[in-house]
């Protein structure tokens, strides 16, 4: 990989998990709002902490997914 490509990876580890942080807390911080947004489109209410649960955990699988993985790990996951 080139300079050009290493840097883009860069930035895009840290922009994305941004990302997911800024629209879940976006939606904590204003419930009763995203819940009544959700209601007027036809969307139970109960998607929403599932919703946020799925945005932060996002967050934390694109965080793991970055991170260099064991070859020993690699063989035993191709066995499956």
């Amino acid at each position: 990989m080139n300079k050009v490509q290493n840097a883009s990876l860069v930035v895009t580890r840290i922009l994305m998990p941004i990302l997911f942080i800024v629209a879940g807390w976006g939606k904590m911080h204003a419930y009763s709002a995203t819940a009544a947004y959700m209601a007027s489109a036809g969307v139970p209410s109960f998607f929403l902490p599932l919703t946020i649960l799925l945005e932060f955990g996002g967050v934390w699988r694109f965080c793991l997914a970055s991170l260099p993985v064991p070859p020993r790990l690699l063989r035993l996951s191709s066995r499956f």
